[in-house]
């Protein structure tokens, strides 16, 4: 080895030797200390020993001039400077940034200090030239009335910014300087608005090249600063923004961190686009990576993320202004995801990691989104941002309505480990102004989440997700279902023999913490090292009477699916059936089977408009519409519900009071619409919003339905209860067996609610119980009973109706008869009764009488004879005695009558 090589070793030994014995006079545990480790040149000022000050950094020691003493300062001691011919010379900088910025011009040059300014006249404090007739730097104080600036000096071109002098206390300052974003100024850890000139001159050069702390390089002029000065440093880069935060909030011993920002945010009801752009420097100021980022750091952070999604103005924004934004946004996101917080993120529960990230997902669409749908349209496709970080590639495009994509949307664009392929059908299809496409690819996502999924017999703990993952949003949503498959193509992580299983999942948001689905994805080609996907991906019945928003499990949701498509479907063809029937018959025609006919009609139009509309857009006219039509034919649905149990109060409580079939109208259809106009005057916006095309269950405009429909449920449900009591104590007088061995009361009970709950649509209310996940029990009953609505009408009314059925009979009759053939007395044939067979007070409500009704009379088991011509019916089981001339307390003899037009028994 030869001696120079020998002396070079032996130098760096040496030199690291005497950084690493450096005694900092600060803890080393600390971020922001670290920050001033990191610097190039620092002078703490702390001791000056035989007229010279240490500079712990580089060995760049400066030397007293004149009587400098030490004084308590920010960290420990800083040196005193009273105005005197007294100094510091930090010494010859020649050939450095320090002396000449233009060294640094794309790194850039960083000076932090502690100062109590005291002087009261023009002074440099702090300078290797600057202003004067040299390159270099300058800290000048003209006065407290005029201000302080501080110049940075490179060939030609003078940058300087101006900003308040600080008073007789101790201040912090940072300048930072680089050739593109020039002079920037912190004070005591805030950014200052300093503005900043800039001019151009005559190219002095590097005339003087010294460091100078309490005069200028030129101490002819004789002027000298007052006023106290601690931890000075200076960096050959520029500081960035969390650097500068950490450094001061440890030499203060405060804190500022995500809770701060947070708190800040919380207080808040609007934000200018300008505002969100601070706060998204202020948040990456606190989340820069690394160990000192915690678990609370990182979900207090994504919830400052979600806060300010939901506070961005609606006001259109310019391009400029949207891409920043979405910069910074994106910038924030990756600090959060990168692996330097994987301390943070190993603190967290698999649930609160899943949590979190489902709620980063989520936001990351919203945010963009917004900004997309406000921007200022330029007439082309603009792409707001673009690029990729440690830990995603991400995207940001909008595409106004005028400029068709004649090509499929591609993301990445580059030869990516996943890339997702949109056909241009889609992103064509559905436009208004304009749409915005989100597309982030994941680096690590997969790492994090866990692998919690609705495949069956798949247990999480034996599953891996075995490539990255990719994200495509658009907005406004295509409409469903797709018009082509959307592809997405992944490069495996590892891989995979032939025999593995494997599954094209995407994941579900729809709950609060995402599960992998593969709903609606099919592969389309795999092998070991490959696997391509073909995705399409609608909505459960229950939905309509939630309060709330809740979603149930995926495998809730599948079965809730089948049973509301199942239902509604059976549903529709009963209800067309029954409405058939009931006007078919003309045998009976009467008030109840008006109402009959009209709920029919609003159920039949209801199912058939939700089952149609369950694909539709939402934020889109067609929706909105939508979702007022369907608003209005449901509360006309409940309102005919109402005349239902307005009839049977009118026939079996009131007996026999008649009211006039325009009443019953102007309820059935008459207050739905004054409902509706009022609800969408008011509250327009929240039709077809959110999710899905019906009403939104935020800003309460879901009681818009929900009110009127709890309000008819507890009516009927009051009728329901007198009802029932009446078609007991009817029962026990008419069958004359004693109560304490009567059995017929409980049947007929049972058979009254059967048989009028589907008509007074009390079992809706199982909707509003289901107001969360755990009522899983009422999402099912309810979407059990309101789906299959319409068949128990067509059971309970049609085909088990005894009045149906002999009417049916008498068309048979009537037909055999027209044919020659005489089959036998259709009177005379005995249907078992079902339904409202055992109520018979109602009479002359038909359309088509008026007159007064008769006393009421009760036939316990024989069909209603309304509209036969008059016969003698001879068995005398079917007669009862008038409740006129009945004693409840003693059994009566049953005579023999003759029936001419026995009034209609059905309700």
């Amino acid at each position: 080895m030869s001696m120079a090589v020998t002396l070079q070793i032996l130098t760096f030994i040496l030199a690291s030797h005497k950084v690493l014995s450096v005694e900092y006079p600060f803890p080393s545990d600390n971020r922001g200390f670290d920050v001033i480790r990191s610097a190039d040149y620092y002078w703490p000022f702390d001791t000056i020993e035989n007229d010279v000050t240490a500079e712990l950094n580089a060995g760049h020691d400066g030397t007293i001039n004149g009587t400098v003493v030490t004084a308590t300062g920010v960290m420990n001691d800083g040196i005193v400077l009273d105005g005197g011919e007294n100094f510091v010379q930090l010494g010859d900088f020649s050939s450095t940034c320090v002396a000449s910025p233009g060294l640094c011009a794309q790194t850039g040059i960083s000076v932090s200090v502690w100062w109590k300014n005291s002087e009261t006249v023009s002074r440099q404090c702090i300078t290797s030239g600057g202003k004067g007739l040299s390159d270099g730097l300058s800290l000048y104080t003209i006065s407290p009335a005029f201000g302080t600036e501080f110049y940075v000096r490179s060939g030609n071109t003078l940058w300087k910014a101006e900003f308040d002098s600080p008073g007789d206390i101790w201040t912090h300052f940072v300048f930072t300087w680089t050739e593109a974003d020039t002079i920037e100024v912190w004070q005591d850890g805030v950014k200052l608005a300093s503005p900043v000139t800039t001019s151009t001159g005559t190219n002095y050069g590097d005339v003087h090249n010294n460091l100078v702390v309490g005069t200028n390089n030129d101490q002819s002029y004789g002027e000298y600063c007052t006023g106290s000065f601690d931890e000075l440093a200076i960096w050959g880069r520029k500081l960035t923004d969390p650097e500068v935060l950490y450094y001061y909030q440890a030499s203060t011993g405060t804190s500022i961190g995500v809770d701060t920002v947070l708190a800040e945010v919380d207080t808040l009801t609007n934000v200018t686009y300008e505002d969100t752009a601070e706060l998204l420097r202020s948040l990456l100021a606190v989340t820069v990576p690394g160990p000192y980022v915690g678990d609370t750091d990182i979900t207090e952070a994504v919830s400052v993320l979600q806060k300010l999604s939901t506070l961005l103005p609606g006001e259109s924004v310019e391009t400029n202004t949207s891409s920043d934004l979405s910069d910074l946004f994106f910038e924030e996101a990756g600090q959060l995801m990168s692996e330097l917080n994987q301390y943070g993120w190993g603190n967290m529960t698999q649930h609160v990691a899943d949590s979190t990230l489902s709620d980063l997902s989520r936001v990351t669409d919203q945010f963009n989104i917004h900004l997309g749908s406000h921007v200022t349209l330029s007439g082309t496709a603009t792409v707001l941002t673009t690029g990729d970080n440690d830990i995603s590639n991400y995207s940001v495009t909008v595409v106004p309505s005028a400029v068709l994509q004649h090509t499929d949307y591609m993301f990445p664009d580059d030869d990516a480990d996943a890339t997702i392929e949109v056909p241009a059908s889609i992103v064509n299809s559905n436009i208004h102004d304009a749409r915005t496409i989100v597309a982030v690819l994941y680096h690590n996502f997969h790492q994090r989440y866990s692998r919690n999924n609705s495949l069956d017999d798949v247990d999480p703990s034996g599953a891996t997700l075995n490539s990255l993952v990719v994200s495509v949003t658009l907005s406004p949503s295509p409409a469903l279902p797709l018009q082509e498959n959307v592809t997405v193509s992944f490069t495996h992580i590892e891989e995979a023999e032939d025999s593995t299983r494997r599954w094209c999942v995407h994941l579900d948001l729809t709950v609060d913490v995402g599960l992998w689905s593969d709903e609606g994805c099919v592969i389309h080609s795999t092998n070991s090292t490959h696997t391509v996907c073909s995705c399409n991906h609608m909505t459960n019945y229950a939905i309509l009477m939630q309060v709330v928003d809740v979603e149930p499990d995926p495998s809730s949701r599948v079965a809730l699916q089948v049973i509301t498509y199942v239902g509604c479907g059976l549903s529709i063809i009963c209800l067309f059936v029954t409405i058939i029937v009931f006007l078919g018959l003309a045998s009976i025609q009467a008030d109840k089977t008006h109402a009959h006919v009209n709920l029919c009609v609003c159920l039949l139009l209801a199912q058939t408009l939700f089952l149609i509309g369950a694909g539709w857009t939402p934020g889109t006219i067609v929706c909105k519409v939508f979702a007022v039509l369907l608003h209005y034919i449901y509360l006309a649905a409940f309102a005919w519900m109402l005349v239902e149990g307005i009839h049977l109060y009118n026939v079996i409580i009131r007996v026999f009071t008649h009211v006039k079939l325009l009443y019953y109208y102007l309820i059935g259809w008459g207050l739905p619409l004054i409902v509706c106009v009022v609800a969408v005057s008011i509250a327009h916006s929240g039709y077809g919003e959110k999710n899905n095309c019906w009403l939104s269950t935020s800003g309460g405009v879901i009681w818009a339905f929900v009110a009127p429909a709890l309000i008819i449920i507890v009516v009927n449900a009051v009728i329901l209860i007198l009802v029932t009591r009446e078609v007991v104590k009817l029962n026990n007088i008419s069958f004359r067996v004693k109560p304490e061995k009567d059995t017929s009361s409980f049947k007929s009970s049972v058979r009254a609610v059967a048989v009028l709950l589907p008509i007074l649509g009390i079992s809706w209310i199982f909707g509003v119980l289901a107001v969360n996940e755990a009522a899983v029990v009422f999402q099912y009953i309810f979407a059990l009973t309101n789906s299959l609505q319409g068949l128990f009408i067509f059971l309970f009314h049609c085909a088990l109706n005894s009045e149906v059925r002999q009417a049916f009979k008498r068309k048979a009759y009537t037909w055999s008869v027209s044919r020659g053939n005489v089959p036998g007395r259709a009177d005379t044939v005995r249907v078992k009764p079902f339904d409202s067979d055992v109520i018979r007070p109602e009479s002359g409500s038909s359309t088509k009488s008026h007159k007064e009704s008769p006393t009421p009379e009760l036939v316990p088991t024989v069909v209603s004879t309304t509209h036969l011509p008059s016969i003698e019916l001879s068995d005398p089981d079917i007669f009862a005695t008038p409740l006129s001339n009945m004693d409840a307390s003693v059994p009566q003899p049953m005579p023999r009558r003759k029936l001419s037009r026995m009034p209609s028994t059905e309700v």
